[in-house]
């Protein structure tokens, strides 16, 4: 499996990062995905250019209202929580965004009976998604 560094080469992550920023320009968006993956786009991109009101992640189930983490810089909340900031998208910051739908699809939808829309970050290449796919990836 390529670094995270190379997978953003492959994706040519830099030109999507400015397509991105237009395409979400003045858009409420959370990030999900708090781990090696967000580290490595908060170090290779300036998040600062997009309107990022929270983060979420699992580890912050706990988490019920939006709150300010001095270490990350960024407000926290509960994956059960999004709903409430009323997001225009929220943006996958993992490497692995299977399992993160399989999660909102089967515990934080019914639970909060609220859905919002998500995307990737970064969109997969081909070469990626046949990995993924076929090699249980």
């Amino acid at each position: 499996m390529n670094s995270i560094k190379e997978e953003f080469n492959e994706q040519n992550a830099h030109k999507q990062f400015e397509k991105l920023k237009r395409k979400y320009k003045n858009k409420r968006i959370v990030l999900y995905g708090a781990g090696i993956y967000f580290e490595e786009v908060r170090k290779n991109f300036d998040l600062s250019q997009l309107n990022i009101i929270a983060v979420s992640d699992i580890k912050y189930k706990d988490i019920q209202k939006l709150t300010f983490d001095e270490e990350l810089r960024y407000n926290i909340i509960s994956p059960c929580k999004i709903h409430t900031l009323n997001p225009d998208i929220v943006l996958l910051t993992v490497q692995e965004d299977f399992y993160i739908e399989e999660y909102f699809c089967t515990e934080v939808f019914p639970k909060t009976k609220h859905k919002f829309k998500y995307s990737r970050f970064f969109k997969l290449t081909l070469e990626q998604i046949i990995e993924n796919e076929f090699l249980g990836i």
